[in-house]
C-alpha cells in the first residue's frame, strides 16, 4: 500500500495502474523482460518494395465480448484496437487494485490518444459483413465512448489526434482534468496497428527502414513501424493503492508556422517548451537524469531533438546527460509511442535500470552534443541514479508534449517472520479455471510480499461480473 512521503502531497498525480500488449510481448510483464534482456522484438515483412522489419503485437484475434456485454454483432462490428482497449483498460485498473465494481458509476475520466493510422486499414472493419451498419461506423475515435459506456464511467470521455503525440496529449489532459476536479481518476490509453504492410500497401510502407534502424545514429533511414495497445490508470495520490510514478509535471505546445513546412520540427519551439516546462515548477533542468527521447531514427528529427536537448538540458552539466529512445526496441508504434516510451520508464523505476538503447553503432554527426560527450546514448543496461526522468513525444504536425516523473522509491513490506506460521485465506476469481490457476501461480512467486497479497484481497473482495470460476488458496 502507498504511504505518504514528506516530498510529495496528497493531491500529486501518480501512475498506480499499467496495461499493455507489446511488439512479441502479450503483457506488460513480458515486455519487462524482454526489454531488460534486449530481446529482438521485431518481425520481418514483405513490402512490395521488399523486405523491412516492424514490431507486431503477437495475439490480436482473440476478444471475450461477452464479458464487456457486446452481442455477438457489436464485437464483430467494433476495431480491434478498441477490442484490445477494452482489454487493457479493465487490467490497468485492476493492476491499481481496483474491482471495476468499485470505480462502476464513478466520475472517472476516459481520454485516448489515437489518429488514423491507430487501427491502419483494420480487416475487423474491411471484413465485417455489415460495416455500413450502426456497429462500425462509430470507428476508432469513439473509442474513449465506448469504454466509458462499457466500464459505466461518468468522467470526461474524448479521444485527441496529435499525431505521434497522441498520448501524450491524452496524458496531459487527463492530468488536467484531475487537478481541476473535473473527475477523481483516469484511464489514458492508446493503441497502434499497421494492419496494411500485411496487406502490401506501398502507402504505409513508404516510410520504412530497410534495416532496423537506431535512434540518433549515424546510419538510421527511417523509422520501423511498431504496434502497441498500453492503458495507464492515474489518480491523486491520497487514492492510491499501489504507485508506478509520481508525475511531477506536464506540458505541451505547438510549433506553429514554420518554413521549412508543417512536417520539420523546429528546435526553437522544443526549446522553448523546456524552458517554459521547468520555469513553472522551479526545477534546475542539470538535475534530470535521463531524457526517454523522442527519437524516432530519422536524420532530421533525431538531429533537432538531440540539438534541443543539448543546448538546453546541458548548459553547466558536469557528466553526459543519459538518453535513449524506446522506438530502438519496439519500433515507432506512433500515436502509442509517447505511452509506450513511460512503461519503459516505468520498467527502469521497477527494475532499478534503465534498458539499452538497441542497434547504436555511431552518433548522428548532425549532433553536437554526441560528438562533444555531453549527451550519452545509453547502449548497454545502466543502473537508475537520481530523482528526475524526462520524457518527449513530439508529433508529425508540430504538437509537442513534454512530461516529467520520478520513481516511487519506498520500501516494500514484507510479511514478518513471526507471522508467516499464521494461515490466511485468499479468495480469487477468474473467467476460466486456466485464469485462475495463472493467479495461483503468481501468488506462490510472490507469497511473502505483504502488499501484494493485500491488493489481491481487496480486488476479490467483491464480485468481478462475468467471474465465474472461484477457488481459495492458504
Amino acid at each position: 500500500m502507498a504511504t505518504q512521503s514528506a516530498d510529495y502531497h496528497d493531491d500529486d498525480i501518480v501512475i498506480t495502474g499499467i496495461s499493455g500488449a507489446f511488439p512479441n510481448s502479450e503483457n506488460f510483464e513480458e515486455f519487462k523482460e524482454n526489454i531488460l534482456k534486449g530481446k529482438n522484438m521485431f518481425s520481418k515483412v514483405d513490402i512490395p518494395s521488399g523486405t523491412t522489419v516492424k514490431g507486431s503485437i503477437k495475439t490480436i484475434d482473440r476478444f471475450d465480448h461477452t464479458f464487456f456485454n457486446m452481442n455477438h454483432p457489436q464485437a464483430e462490428g467494433t476495431l480491434i484496437a478498441t477490442r484490445l482497449l477494452h482489454e487493457k483498460a479493465f487490467e490497468a485498473v485492476l493492476d491499481a487494485g481496483y474491482n471495476l465494481q468499485q470505480i462502476k458509476g464513478k466520475n472517472i475520466a476516459v481520454v485516448c490518444g489515437l489518429w488514423e493510422t491507430s487501427s491502419d486499414s483494420d480487416p475487423a472493419y474491411d471484413f465485417h459483413e455489415g460495416k455500413y451498419d450502426g456497429y462500425s461506423v462509430s470507428g476508432i475515435f469513439m473509442c474513449a465512448n465506448k469504454l466509458s459506456h462499457y466500464l459505466d464511467l461518468h468522467g470526461p470521455s474524448c479521444s485527441v489526434n496529435t499525431a505521434c503525440s497522441s498520448s501524450v496529449y491524452a496524458l496531459d489532459m487527463a492530468i488536467k482534468y484531475i487537478q481541476s476536479d473535473q473527475c477523481e481518476g483516469a484511464i489514458v490509453c492508446s493503441a497502434n496497428f499497421s494492419f496494411a504492410d500485411d496487406y502490401d500497401n506501398p502507402t504505409s510502407s513508404m516510410i520504412h527502414s530497410r534495416v532496423i534502424s537506431s535512434p540518433f545514429d549515424a546510419n538510421s533511414n527511417g523509422y520501423n513501424r511498431g504496434e502497441a495497445v498500453v492503458a495507464m490508470f492515474i489518480q491523486k495520490r491520497k487514492y492510491a493503492k499501489r504507485i508506478y510514478a509520481n508525475v511531477i509535471h506536464s506540458l505541451t505546445n505547438s510549433e506553429g508556422y514554420k518554413t521549412d513546412g508543417i512536417m520539420h520540427p523546429s528546435i526553437s519551439q522544443q526549446k522553448n517548451l523546456y524552458e517554459q516546462f521547468y520555469k513553472t515548477i522551479n526545477v534546475d533542468p542539470r538535475s534530470i537524469s535521463y531524457v526517454e527521447a523522442h527519437g524516432t531514427g530519422t536524420q532530421v528529427g533525431d538531429a533537432v531533438e538531440g540539438t534541443s536537448i543539448a543546448e538546453f538540458f546541458c548548459q553547466g552539466r558536469e557528466a553526459p546527460l543519459k538518453i535513449g529512445s524506446v522506438k530502438s526496441n519496439i519500433g515507432h508504434t506512433e500515436s502509442a509511442a509517447g505511452l509506450c516510451g513511460i512503461a519503459k520508464l516505468i520498467v527502469a523505476f521497477e527494475s532499478g535500470i534503465i534498458p539499452a538503447n538497441q542497434h547504436f553503432k555511431s552518433p548522428n554527426p548532425n549532433i553536437k552534443g554526441l560528438l562533444n560527450g555531453q549527451l550519452q546514448i545509453v547502449t548497454e543496461p545502466t543502473p537508475l541514479e537520481g530523482h528526475y526522468f524526462a520524457l518527449n513525444s513530439f508529433g508529425l504536425g508540430g504538437a509537442n508534449g513534454h512530461i516529467l516523473l520520478s520513481p516511487h522509491n519506498k520500501i516494500k513490506q514484507s510479511i514478518k517472520s513471526e507471522k508467516q506460521h499464521i494461515p490466511r485465506i485468499l479468495t480469487v476469481s477468474g473467467r476460466t479455471g486456466e485464469a485462475v490457476d495463472c493467479i495461483f501461480n503468481d501468488i506462490e512467486k510472490h507469497f511473502q510480499d505483504e502488499e501484494y497479497v493485500a491488493l489481491l484481497h481487496e480486488i476479490f473482495s467483491d464480485e468481478i461480473r462475468g467471474h465465474h470460476q472461484r477457488a481459495k488458496i492458504i
